[in-house]
């Protein structure tokens, strides 16, 4: 969560021309949750670069799902989700 919510950070300052960015944060008792938003001028068309393919690979790894929405002048977002870890019991 901490590396994707860099990852965003970077591209709204560099690529988005962003004024404003929102993060939130969730926890349910089986999953963790992102969101990151900004009110730059969104990506069309879309391309996977290396960062959030970089965001894909990782969540992916863990067994999350990442949904990427960009839309033309109205911003950019990504919500992560990830699975927590469920502790066995003795």
């Amino acid at each position: 969560m901490f590396r994707t919510t860099q990852e965003m950070i970077t591209n709204a300052l560099r690529h988005a021309a962003a004024s404003n960015l929102w993060i939130e944060l969730g926890a349910t008792k089986t999953s963790y949750s992102l969101s990151i938003r900004d009110d730059g001028r969104g990506a069309k068309p879309f391309v996977l670069g290396n960062g959030l393919h970089g965001i894909l690979e990782r969540v992916s790894n863990l067994g999350g799902n990442v949904q990427f929405q960009p839309a033309l002048r109205q911003g950019f977002a990504a919500i992560i989700t990830l699975p927590r870890r469920v502790e066995a019991t003795a």
